[in-house]
């Protein structure tokens, strides 16, 4: 018959990285997590009644490297590199179109 795991706080004195890891992974991933969907909540209301285009141009922007930081949070979460791949392809996107997007908007503004 198997004996169940002890809880990691219950033996810290013999293993000091297990407060570590229950203070990561139990309070601060999901605070950053929280933080981040809280912070993209606040990037779209400035895209969608953002000033001028140059507030909505940094406001998406913004959303796309929020997006990324908070997939390679998720990926800690699941354990899966998968989600880290995808906010790489993310991140290129997201430049490669706020590049496209400020060159239309100085397009726009020159003419």
């Amino acid at each position: 018959m198997t004996r169940p795991l002890p809880h990691p706080l219950t033996h810290a004195a013999a293993h000091p990285d297990a407060v570590i890891n229950h203070i990561l992974f139990d309070i601060a991933i999901p605070a950053a997590i929280a933080i981040h969907i809280f912070l993209i909540a606040l990037c779209v209301w400035r895209v969608w009644r953002g000033q001028n285009s140059i507030d909505r141009l940094i406001g998406a922007d913004l959303v796309g490297t929020l997006t990324c930081s908070l997939l390679v949070l998720l990926s800690l979460v699941l354990r899966s590199a998968i989600y880290v791949e995808v906010a790489l392809a993310l991140a290129s996107l997201g430049f490669l179109s706020t590049i496209f997007l400020a060159k239309l908007i100085t397009d726009e503004n020159a003419a």
